[in-house]
């Protein structure tokens, strides 16, 4: 699994210019120009390809196997203020997935659950009365606010937990990775600290687990 991170202008401007220079074999994801996406951050797909969870497995939309690509956007130094719009971005963003693909992320085993799912389904629905748009405006503009400010902290307000913070990103340095040189953030050992812990070591086997698609189809590859 592999997360790219652009600042927010270098975001912008690969979200707007990308789709004139990929080739017939890609396509680029986002929440501004696909209104049916669950995901509030941009997808590059291989087209031909298959890697569907089973929350969206009914959605309409190219899920093809991906790479992410997220903003990274100014945060506010105090903790509080920190909070507060990690908190309200939060709420925000779940009334949005749930919104865009009211599916449960299992299938249901149980009563309980089934019930649960339907209630899930209805709220989901009926969330259709508020604008795509509003959305999008509404979570942009958390993300946004302090851009134009002088912090230190850099990072995006959609990962899980709230340590998902960059400090003292510039000047980026140069690594490799599959023999290509990448930027890496100046403080990459704090960022994956915070975030992985100790991150040098494996974890233990029976917590070795990641994504796992309903449907993975590597098509003509």
């Amino acid at each position: 699994d592999l997360d790219i991170a652009m600042s927010r202008d270098d975001y912008m401007k690969f979200v707007k210019e990308a789709p004139k220079y990929l080739s017939d074999e890609y396509y680029l994801q986002t929440p501004y120009t696909d209104k049916k996406s669950p995901y509030f951050y941009s997808k590059l797909r291989l087209k031909g390809t298959k890697c569907i969870e089973y929350a969206h497995h009914k959605l309409g939309i190219d899920q093809g196997i991906y790479v992410d690509i997220y903003p990274i956007d100014k945060m506010p130094d105090n903790n509080e203020e920190y909070l507060r719009l990690y908190n309200q971005f939060q709420k925000t963003i779940r009334l949005f997935v749930l919104r865009q693909s009211p599916t449960p992320e299992t299938a249901p085993t149980c009563l309980k659950r089934r019930i649960r799912n339907l209630m899930k389904f209805v709220v989901g629905i009926a969330l259709h009365i508020i604008p795509h748009s509003l959305f999008v405006n509404k979570l942009d503009n958390i993300m946004t606010q302090y851009n134009n400010k002088t912090t230190k902290r850099y990072g995006n307000y959609s990962y899980f937990d709230p340590v998902n913070l960059f400090k003292d990103i510039y000047p980026l340095q140069k690594g490799i990775f599959e023999n290509i040189v990448v930027n890496l953030p100046n403080n990459w050992d704090y960022h994956l600290s915070t975030r992985y812990g100790n991150y040098m070591e494996f974890p233990p086997e029976e917590e070795r687990i990641g994504h796992k698609p309903y449907i993975l189809d590597f098509g003509n590859y």
